[in-house]
């Protein structure tokens, strides 16, 4: 079920429901724990203003979530080069910077403002609409979020409100002129109707199967295609866990006093194991749909009541994928995980009771409670790898740099690099020849790493690197001007391209020819290459999809620009190669303009805006006081 209720709150009207969301808290000791807990009172100060660690924390939290939910089983290899705290810290610090210079800009929030906000926020609704009132408003706020007051949650809203006028400011400052307005509206409005042929270029790539000799040769044509431009290679080693790992350990008395000393890091609140059944209502469900959808959930409360199996009805009736698989079983939960009519009804229920229908956003819910968990303090054997995991966190980190630091001493240039590394035992990695732009095998996309490299002379040693996987030390080798990889590095996508290339080439060439057989007649055309004439009739619109071609610029452009009653072509596309003729053309009603102008200029201005907003932002960045805590971010490597 928690799948179907965070689909479904990202598609909500508010985006302030995602602001709320997005300070849930997750339960137990999380993965954001500095070891020195005296240097958790600030992440960054940005022109004399903190930013805190739990807002930092929650937001790190929430990203870390999304990331999982958008990736699924791939989170893991797709993230392993995130750097999720120091990203969301960048995220922080440039909103701080936005706040100020809103109010450096008169910019303000009244309390008017912040009250319709709260108001027309879902989760501080009822089943009708209306605010929940004052003391349940406070209530929800403590339970869904870090915040300890009403007060404090909403000088956060306030800040992003400021950031909201802020940029609607600087996107409501770009200049549109009425000629542009038009355009864009005769643009959107023409239509044309034309009679087409169209080849596709499959039909000629297909038996395309160059010899080794003619595709390299193909490749040696084209290196412009594939080169990379300057590249560079390099030796280097990795100082990480791996490497320092033997070497550092945690006691058992050392974790049995940080489990004492921390006790309250451990707090388990009270949890509740539901199962349920839920039958799904649209958003905007009329009353008939409603009341089907809470006969059939109160049908099947009485069959679960009256005995029969409860996984068996969730599997069969259930529309929550994410639970029905299970029988309905949502696993263990606190207060605050469910949305608000859930969590009340599960917090209620007695052990093995069964209730329903519960109504919520997503419709009726069926709920058996399976099993109480009542708080307490969860147990050293369960948390005992996650006390070790963080106090060797530091101590691992400690080791590497030590180990890093004593080689970096002896390797002075390149030839020390080896002789060191050959001396102590230590593995030095191939970086491959790497562009600007290119990733260095096994470490995946460092950019720390490619900048050192390509600012470092032949032979030179590179200061060492803090990466998240550990210390790294470069030495460079060579340096190639013109970097065009190997043609077995990427034979499969070079083959394709030339396939693309000839079949493009061959299907042209037969339009060509048909046509200057035929003359003007597209339909001789389209007998000499035995296809059929397409017609586009009634006349379409830019954007529409054209028959077998699909959505494809070259050929809208085509026919919306040529004269009517003459064919043009060959017109390369995405998919055909096309000749066509225009059949029928027609122009707006400019009268109906007036109706469009303001959103016109918003979709034009847009893009100009959103292009100064990252200016004024680079700008603000570069003329702030901005210090970042490096204990707390040292915390974070790895």
């Amino acid at each position: 079920m928690l799948n179907i209720f965070r689909s479904k709150f990202s598609q909500l009207k508010w985006v302030l429901w995602l602001v709320v969301i997005s300070f849930v808290l997750f339960f137990g000791v999380s993965w954001w724990q500095p070891a020195d807990r005296r240097n958790q009172r600030w992440v960054a100060t940005v022109n004399g203003e903190d930013i805190s660690p739990q807002l930092w924390h929650d937001q790190a939290q929430n990203r870390e979530r999304q990331y999982r939910q958008m990736f699924g089983a791939r989170y893991d290899q797709v993230t392993k080069n995130f750097n999720v705290p120091a990203q969301v810290a960048e995220e922080l610090i440039q909103r701080r910077l936005i706040v100020q210079d809103a109010r450096r800009m008169g910019l303000a929030v009244s309390q008017a403002e912040l009250a319709n906000m709260i108001r027309n926020t879902p989760v501080f609704q009822d089943e009708n609409g209306n605010f929940v009132g004052k003391e349940e408003y406070e209530r929800r706020i403590r339970r869904i979020s870090s915040y300890k007051s009403a007060a404090e949650y909403e000088d956060f809203l306030r800040d992003e409100l400021l950031v909201r006028k802020w940029r609607d400011l600087l996107l409501a400052s770009v200049d549109v002129s009425p000629d542009e307005i038009e355009s864009e509206f005769r643009r959107r409005h023409q239509r044309v109707g034309f009679d087409f042929v169209a080849l596709d270029y499959a039909r000629y790539e297909k038996d395309l199967d160059p010899a080794p000799a003619e595709l390299a040769a193909w490749y040696e044509a084209h290196r412009d295609q594939y080169s990379q431009g300057e590249g560079r290679r390099a030796i280097y080693i990795l100082f990480d866990d791996a490497m320092v790992g033997d070497s550092v350990s945690v006691s058992d008395e050392e974790i049995q006093k940080y489990y004492e000393e921390n006790s309250q890091l451990f707090a388990r609140p009270e949890q509740r194991r539901a199962s349920h059944i839920l039958i799904q209502v649209p958003p905007d469900a009329d009353e008939a749909t409603v009341e089907k959808a809470r006969a059939q959930a109160e049908s099947l409360a009485s069959r679960a009541r009256s005995g029969e199996s409860f996984a068996t009805l969730a599997a069969t009736y259930s529309d929550d994928p994410g639970s029905k698989d299970k029988g309905g079983d949502l696993g263990w939960f606190a207060r605050g995980r469910m949305v608000p009519e859930f969590d009340d009804a599960v917090f209620s229920m007695e052990k093995g009771a069964i209730e329903g229908p519960v109504r919520t956003p997503f419709g009726f819910h069926v709920i058996q409670l399976v099993d109480v968990r009542e708080p307490g303090t969860r147990p050293l054997e369960e948390v005992r790898e996650q006390i070790s995991g963080q106090l060797r966190f530091p101590l691992l980190r400690a080791a590497e740099k030590k180990a890093a630091e004593d080689f970096a001493a002896a390797a002075t240039d390149l030839e020390a690099f080896r002789r060191t590394a050959e001396e102590k035992g230590i593995e030095v990695r191939d970086t491959g020849v790497v562009s600007r732009s290119g990733t260095i095998p096994g470490m995946g996309p460092v950019p720390e790493m490619v900048k050192a490299l390509f600012e470092l002379e032949p032979g030179q040693v590179s200061p060492l690197l803090s990466l998240p996987r550990g210390e790294v030390i470069l030495a460079l080798q060579d340096v190639v001007d013109d970097y065009v990889p190997p043609l077995d590095s990427q034979r499969q996508k070079v083959l394709a391209d030339y396939r693309r290339d000839k079949g493009h080439a061959l299907a042209r060439q037969a339009l060509s020819a048909a046509i200057t057989a035929a003359g003007s007649d597209l339909a001789k055309v389209a007998r000499r290459l035995k296809v059929e004439v397409q017609k586009v009739d009634p006349p379409m619109i830019r954007g529409a999809e054209i028959p077998i071609v699909g959505q494809d610029d070259a050929v809208e452009n085509a026919a919306f620009s040529a004269p009517e009653g003459q064919l043009t072509g060959p017109v390369e596309g995405e998919k055909a190669v096309v000749a066509l003729v225009v059949t029928r053309r027609e122009e707006p009603e400019m009268a109906k303009l007036a109706d469009e102008r303001e959103q016109i200029r918003s979709t034009l201005a847009r893009p100009i805006g959103e292009r100064l907003i990252q200016q004024r932002i680079v700008a603000l960045r570069e003329g702030a006081d901005v210090q970042q805590n490096p204990a707390i971010f040292q915390a974070q490597r790895g």
